[in-house]
């Protein structure tokens, strides 16, 4: 399954530039959860995607129930695949802490006055609720924390440091 698209998007005159106004995208690869794995009597889990090693902006998808077959350079792909180049990829490993580190940047100009957007996107179960808001009972620090409480937290604490630099 793959877990809700990260889109990040920021708008401004002066624009910092590693911020380009355009729209970008990525997926989060979320494992499958243990029923799954487990089948509960239904049909086993199939891994239906994958990510190149050697390409970490693409991710490969099976139009049919047959298992994906890569190799690292992404070769070995069969005609019932489909490609999507994105600009980002995390992997099922990848923990929300790396998620946020792709949405941090646009955090940072929101407190130079930039607009900016990020927005979770999925099918039901995909994992929206998880990136965004962190596991259940997670409080920033914590590795599990969402993006939603870092964005908070990063924004809080620009915020003291805007304030001890000025002297208020």
């Amino acid at each position: 399954p793959i877990a809700a698209s990260v889109a990040m998007a920021a708008t401004s005159v002066e624009e910092p530039p590693e911020l380009s106004a355009r729209l970008q995208v990525y997926a989060r690869v979320r494992p499958p959860l243990p029923r799954e794995l487990s089948g509960g009597g239904k049909k086993a889990f199939t891994r239906c995607l994958g990510v190149p090693k050697a390409a970490a902006s693409r991710i490969v998808c099976t139009t049919s129930d047959a298992p994906i077959l890569l190799n690292a350079d992404g070769s070995g792909a069969t005609a019932d695949v489909c490609e999507f180049d994105l600009d980002g990829v995390f992997e099922e490993a990848a923990s929300t802490r790396d998620t946020y580190a792709a949405c941090a940047p646009l955090v940072s100009t929101v407190a130079e006055g930039i607009n900016a957007t990020v927005f979770a996107y999925g099918q039901t179960g995909s994992g929206k609720t998880h990136s965004m808001r962190g596991a259940e009972g997670a409080a920033y620090p914590d590795p599990d924390t969402g993006v939603i409480p870092r964005a908070l937290a990063q924004l809080l604490e620009t915020r003291e440091q805007l304030r001890k630099k000025s002297g208020i």
